[in-house]
C-alpha cells in the first residue's frame, strides 16, 4: 500500500503542474486506481519479485518522460505522442502475472548486496545490519522494503 499512497500523491503535482484535465494527470490516475483496484495482485507480485514495484514505477516514469519530451519537442499539439500512456496493455500483462520490465543498473544495485560483502551482511526486521557493530551499515545504499 505504501507504493499506492506514494503513487497517489504524484496526481495531485502533476495537476498542479498540466492541469486536472491534462493527459499526464489522467494517465497517472488511471494507474492509481488500477493499483488500488488489484492491490492484493499486486502484493502478491511484490512478495514473489522484490523488484515488483520498482519495475512498475519504473515503467510508469518512462512513460510520463517519453510523454513530456514529446510535448516539449513537439512544433504543435498534433504531434505530441499521446499513444505512449495507452498502458492498458500493461496492466493486462500484470494481472496475468506476465509483466516484465528491465530496469537499470543504477536501480538494480540497490537491490543487491555485492557478492564479495554477502557474509558480512544480514537482513534483521529494520533491514540491512552489519554483523559485528549491529548498525545499519549499508542501509541507506540499499532497498530492502
Amino acid at each position: 500500500m505504501d507504493m499506492v499512497f506514494m503513487v497517489q500523491n504524484f496526481p495531485t503535482i502533476i495537476s498542479l503542474c498540466f492541469g486536472k484535465n491534462s493527459h499526464s494527470a489522467s494517465f497517472q490516475l488511471g494507474w492509481c486506481n488500477h493499483m488500488f483496484e488489484n492491490r492484493l495482485m499486486y502484493s502478491s507480485l511484490h512478495a514473489t519479485d522484490n523488484q515488483f514495484f520498482a519495475k512498475v514505477l519504473f515503467a510508469i516514469d518512462s512513460t510520463l518522460q517519453i510523454h513530456w519530451r514529446s510535448c516539449c519537442t513537439s512544433s504543435d499539439r498534433e504531434s505530441v505522442n499521446d499513444k505512449v500512456l495507452l498502458m492498458h496493455e500493461t496492466q493486462d500483462l500484470i494481472l496475468r502475472h506476465n509483466f516484465i520490465q528491465q530496469l537499470p543498473k543504477s536501480i538494480t544495485e540497490r537491490f543487491i548486496v555485492p557478492e564479495d560483502n554477502k557474509d558480512k551482511f544480514k537482513f534483521g526486521k529494520n533491514g540491512l545490519k552489519n554483523n559485528p557493530n549491529n548498525d545499519n551499515y549499508g542501509a541507506k545504499d540499499i532497498i530492502t522494503n
